[in-house]
């Protein structure tokens, strides 16, 4: 398990060198934990796990988890997928480690209580 992590990690910082090791290794833990995701993880292979988990209330959730966990960075939505992301020192951090897509970010604190509920019902 540890070594699996080590190799997200180190996947991961490969393309992105700056982003932090302690929050890749927290998305780690959370979508490979019994206890992270809402979801029964012997029903489900994990690819499926973070596919599910990439929708939009699920992902708006992990995103306040990781804010609340790192006391810092701030929600976004891509303007071209619709998927929120934690975004902390400009790096998209995402269920599955960084959001990867070439897309503008907006902060979800510009959205209109609607706008952001209506993305959040229309997808997952």
């Amino acid at each position: 398990m540890q070594n699996d992590m080590n190799l997200f990690v180190a996947s991961i910082q490969k393309c992105y060198p700056e982003v932090d090791a302690a929050v890749l290794q927290f998305i780690h833990k959370w979508m490979t934990s019994p206890d992270g995701p809402p979801w029964n993880p012997r029903a489900v292979n994990p690819q499926q796990k973070v596919t599910k988990y990439k929708a939009g209330f699920f992902a708006y959730a992990f995103a306040e988890i990781l804010q609340s966990q790192f006391k810092r960075g701030e929600i976004f939505v891509s303007v071209s997928t619709s998927e929120f992301v934690w975004m902390d020192n400009n790096i998209p951090y995402f269920c599955d480690g960084v959001h990867t897509e070439q897309t503008s970010f907006i902060p979800c604190k510009q959205l209109t209580e609607q706008e952001l509920n209506n993305l959040l019902k229309t997808q997952g």
